[in-house]
């Protein structure tokens, strides 16, 4: 599964966010101001945004601290873990 982080310079549950997943393995974190084209290509409105691409369950989009802690917590038991 690839995971992509997108943050902003000024987002301050950004921050949050980033220390909830530092124990993710093979997270990528993209400033959506420096990577554009991911916001464009994923339909990014607001950061922070989890954004992941599974081959079984296709491209998923967690929007903010509550949502991105729920896809921690159920993550372990997605089929693309496995």
């Amino acid at each position: 599964m690839e995971k992509i982080l997108l943050t902003s310079k000024t987002c301050k549950h950004c921050i949050t966010v980033k220390e909830i997943l530092k124990d993710t393995s093979d997270l990528l974190i993209k400033d959506i101001e420096e990577n554009e084209e991911l916001a464009i290509k994923y339909g990014v409105r607001a950061v922070p945004t989890l954004v992941t691409v599974c081959k079984i369950d296709g491209v998923k989009s967690y929007v903010g601290t509550d949502k991105i802690e729920e896809f921690v917590n159920k993550s372990k038991k997605t089929a693309c873990e496995l």
